[in-house]
């Protein structure tokens, strides 16, 4: 659940009428922060995706094994026919 920040930010007037922009420290700290969360969520990720590789490699595994075994009686067979 999000929760909003008391934390506020002193905005810089522009030139241009209406226009103001936050400061460059603050806009570095904000990237800082959501690199941060990133590097959080694709750690996250790669955890689940090796959880999904180790439950699917025992079926492919059997599958691989299942088709060698297909491929080579086929091959022996069509051998015996020349």
């Amino acid at each position: 659940m999000l929760k909003l920040s008391m934390e506020s930010i002193t905005l810089i007037e522009t030139t241009k009428e209406g226009v103001n922009v936050i400061p460059i420290q603050e806009y570095v700290s904000d990237i800082k922060k959501r690199v941060g969360i990133n590097n959080q969520e694709v750690s996250l990720l790669i955890k689940d995706l090796v959880q999904v590789y180790n439950k699917a490699r025992p079926g492919i595994d059997s599958m691989v094994r299942y088709i060698k075994n297909t491929y080579t009686n086929i091959k022996a067979k069509t051998k015996e026919l020349t």
